[in-house]
């Protein structure tokens, strides 16, 4: 297996991942002139979350829009720990990127007389619908995909399908490229360029009820962290619904059962027979309610108290409704590469994310503000794009054939051993250890720690050897080193955050602890070791300290009635 073809490309800006963010960043590159190439582990026009997208954040003050109201909503739901410098941003670009995509050729659902079908959504915060999406006639919006390809291939844009970038070419501190291999043949990919845009997405564990993340396995945040990039924000989960009967189908969408499709909806309808039913688990503080996406908590608490299974009604049949479909992956933008500056920089000369691989923390603690997910990527991976454009003029020196091999051989090892242990058999264990609910979504400091120990065994001992006995093996050899990276950091930043907040739900701390807790959970590589620290948030951005604990907060953990009336008591 060591006689891979090697091929070498050269360009200016490499954009990695080939989703939302990825568009936007190989655009604005080229509208910089840049060349670019896009390379993705899929087809492109066909992977990513973008093309199973259906709502699309749009303000737009013509409209009616009011940005001001909105970030408010956004920072109380988001339980105050958003960057509001991220959010405010998402919001005031989001309609020049609408119009960017209208003239890529994206489709959007009209009204009868012409105008854009806007369909309210949280906290009446109206979104666009995509055309072709999930709400229409098929459950992934093909559409989306193929107006991209189409675009990128009309802008002279480089597109490099089923390629698995695995490494960074990094030398005297600077990005020069990076090196894959395809997933369908035996070759390595070598690319040299001044800068790397890396949007790769979040982290999901290659869950089967959530596929569209299968492929976003954490690969770029891992890169970056190991060129010494902090992540943030790991220890804020984003379960997703699906059906006993049709685990592998989220949410049951597209299924066809007794007179109609099966609604995207389903997980609010719980919720609301949840509020309706009255159950201590996830009643509303003094009968108001709750901001929606808890309604995924709420599953996972339901059965934690012996209320399970969950059932609903939809069309006249019942559902058995299950959480956690969309294992390791965080609240849209909580998780990812640190933002070192306002460029969608990582601190890495050369090196930019934007996306899902950015951790902008533009919606908080919980994702409130929908349609905001592609929205955010198509305004980073836009920043992203421009910036790294820029980058051409600064570039160094060619990147040496020494450390070019030295990657090649670091991206090769798995398929040279002669022995060693299957990746399936790693990422099995990795699921193994981060599916139960009782360590992802309803946390408690002893169990973290044991899940934890397993995993730091993992990566230390079974990670480095890892065989592959062909390609496909090879792909998922560097997607379980990158999964067990992203499960570390999620571990230990549960741990580190000794509270709960939003979707972070801490049995033994079942409250929000402004005093200590209103920061962000920085990771970083220190000495080779993955370590939380707090930053803080700025105290314009904190709650008024006129405000009571009840005002702040009107969503109950179970438990925390408790905590405050003793709290109040000492």
């Amino acid at each position: 297996m060591t006689d891979y073809k090697k091929t070498r490309f050269k360009t200016d800006v490499l954009v990695i991942g080939a989703g939302m963010a990825g568009w936007f960043a190989a655009d604005k590159a080229v509208a910089a002139g840049a060349r670019v190439i896009l390379t993705d582990k899929g087809y492109i026009g066909k992977v990513g979350q973008s093309c199973y997208a259906r709502d699309l954040f749009v303000c737009n003050p013509e409209w009616g829009d009011d940005a001001d109201s909105i970030i408010r909503q956004v920072t109380e739901a988001g339980e105050y720990v958003n960057n509001r410098y991220w959010t405010k941003r998402v919001i005031d670009e989001s309609y020049d990127r609408f119009l960017d995509m209208v003239s890529w050729g994206i489709g959007f659902a009209k009204n009868e007389d012409g105008s854009f079908k806007r369909d309210p959504m949280v906290g009446n915060i109206p979104v666009l619908i995509l055309s072709g999406s999930g709400m229409e006639s098929h459950p992934y919006n093909e559409t989306t995909g193929y107006a991209a390809r189409k675009h990128m291939e009309e802008i002279g844009v480089d597109l490099l399908d089923r390629v698995m970038i695995a490494e960074l070419l990094i030398e005297d501190g600077q990005v020069k490229g990076a090196v894959g291999f395809r997933v369908d043949k035996e070759e390595i990919i070598i690319i040299d360029a001044s800068a790397v845009v890396l949007c790769t997405g979040g982290c999901g564990l290659r869950p089967v009820g959530y596929s569209c993340v299968a492929t976003s396995t954490g690969d770029g945040e891992r890169m970056a962290f190991e060129a010494g990039a902090p992540l943030v924000g790991k220890e804020y989960p984003q379960p997703m619904r699906s059906s006993v009967e049709n685990p592998a189908i989220l949410g049951g969408r597209g299924l066809e059962k007794g007179n109609g499709i099966v609604p995207n909806s389903a997980f609010a309808i719980v919720a609301n027979k949840f509020w309706k039913q009255g159950g201590e688990a996830f009643k509303p503080h003094e009968g108001k309610k709750a901001a929606y996406p808890f309604a995924y908590l709420d599953l996972e608490l339901e059965v934690h108290a012996g209320r399970g299974p969950v059932t609903t009604e939809i069309n006249g049949d019942e559902y058995h409704v299950v959480s956690g479909g969309a294992l390791g992956m965080s609240v849209r933008k909580a998780d990812g590469v640190w933002p070192d500056d306002e460029n969608c920089g990582t601190g890495i000369p050369g090196l930019y994310a934007a996306g899902d691989a950015l951790g902008t923390m533009q919606n908080g603690a919980l994702y409130m503000l929908c349609g905001a997910s592609i929205g955010g990527c198509a305004v980073t991976g836009a920043i992203a794009g421009k910036a790294a454009a820029r980058e051409v003029l600064t570039a160094g020196n060619p990147v040496s054939e020494e450390t070019v091999n030295n990657v090649v051989a670091k991206v090769i090892a798995p398929a040279c051993a002669a022995s060693g242990y299957s990746p399936r058999w790693a990422i099995q264990m990795l699921q193994n250890t981060m599916s139960p609910y009782f360590i992802s979504y309803v946390k408690e400091g002893s169990r973290l720690e044991g899940a934890l120990s397993y995993v730091k065994f993992i990566r230390e001992h079974i990670i480095p050897m890892l065989r592959a006995e062909n390609v496909h093996e090879l792909r998922l050899t560097h997607e379980a080193n990158s999964m067990a990276l992203s499960c570390e950091v999620r571990l230990k930043s549960a741990l580190f955050r000794q509270e709960s907040r939003g979707m972070h739900f801490r049995e033994d701390f079942p409250y929000r602890d402004d005093e200590n807790w209103l920061c962000w959970t920085r990771v970083e590589n220190i000495d080779g070791e993955v370590t939380p620290v707090k930053f803080d948030i700025p105290d314009e951005w904190k709650p008024d300290k006129s405000l009571s604990y009840e005002e702040k907060y009107t969503y109950r953990y179970p438990g925390e009635e408790e905590w405050i009336n003793g709290y109040r008591e000492n």
